[in-house]
């Protein structure tokens, strides 16, 4: 098995991934299709996640666009590149221990998120654990958290993102089936 950041922080635990995660995760690659956008529903949910969506360089003119994802790797980290319509968005994932008691660090700009990982029916699930903004860790009760989950469905990536914050509700969400493009 090609070995990465990715399945050494997994070890054993990688074979329960759904095999086209495994592929995905191992070999690196290309997605594409479209995400469905959404803000929060009340007033302050709304616009607090219309700011939350500039500063990530995600669009909310409309309820969809186009999306993109291509992932690769260095030595140590897991690098996401996202395209929201135009927009581009990278992110770094840095492994910290191994799974289960591990977790990952998603740099993406000035915001550090440590996210734990549950595999629930071969999905990749995140659990926030801590964030960081400008190096400050922040307390969880206070600030947005983000829940997401990746898997494979019916030959389609499927993902979900979702960002609530405490008294307000959803935030903001992003979701939708991939294809996986050729590299």
């Amino acid at each position: 098995m090609k070995e990465n950041s990715v399945t050494r922080w997994f070890g054993d635990a990688f074979k329960q991934l759904h095999p086209s995660l495994q592929h995905l995760h191992r070999e690196g690659g290309r997605l594409q299709g479209i995400a469905e956008i959404k803000l929060g529903e009340n007033l302050v949910a709304r616009w607090l996640g219309k700011r939350l969506a500039y500063k990530l360089g995600i669009p909310v003119q409309a309820n969809t666009c186009d999306f993109g994802v291509e992932i690769t790797y260095t030595p140590d980290l897991l690098l996401w590149g996202r395209r929201f319509g135009e927009q581009k968005v990278m992110s770094t994932f840095k492994p910290v221990g191994h799974y289960p008691h591990g977790y990952w660090v998603e740099r993406t700009g000035a915001i550090n998120l440590q996210l734990g990982v549950n595999i629930i029916d071969g999905g990749w699930h995140w659990q926030q654990q801590r964030i960081r903004l400008f190096g400050l860790t922040l307390p969880l009760g206070l600030m947005p958290r983000t829940t997401a989950y990746k898997t494979f469905a019916n030959n389609k990536y499927v993902f979900n993102v979702v960002i609530t914050l405490p008294f307000f509700g959803n935030l903001l969400s992003y979701s939708g089936e991939l294809d996986a493009l050729p590299l």
